[in-house]
């Protein structure tokens, strides 16, 4: 019995096995982020807990994670959104 067959079609069944796989994991994105269906999101203003850490600073690294977001994923940005982001830097080094 000759395996040639089979691995002709292997290529298709491995395309279905990760097909189905894909389909029963929720929503997938190409980031490797799933959103659980969620479609906004909102990030709340970081919190400076540390000394050397500017209100600035800490708003910046706000407006940078909403725009990452907002480029990488389909979410839409709310004020209260259905994901919701929030952080402390409780850390900086210069």
């Amino acid at each position: 019995m000759s395996t040639r067959p089979l691995l002709k079609r292997l290529p298709t069944v491995w395309g279905l096995a990760v097909a189905w796989l894909l389909a029963g994991c929720g929503v997938y994105s190409p980031y490797g982020a799933q959103t659980s269906g969620a479609s906004t999101f909102s990030v709340e203003d970081f919190e400076p807990a540390h000394p050397l850490v500017s209100a600035t600073a800490a708003q910046s690294l706000s407006e940078a994670l909403r725009d990452r977001v907002q480029r990488q994923s389909t979410l839409r940005l709310m004020d209260q959104g259905e994901l919701t982001f929030s952080a402390r830097v409780v850390q900086w080094e210069v």
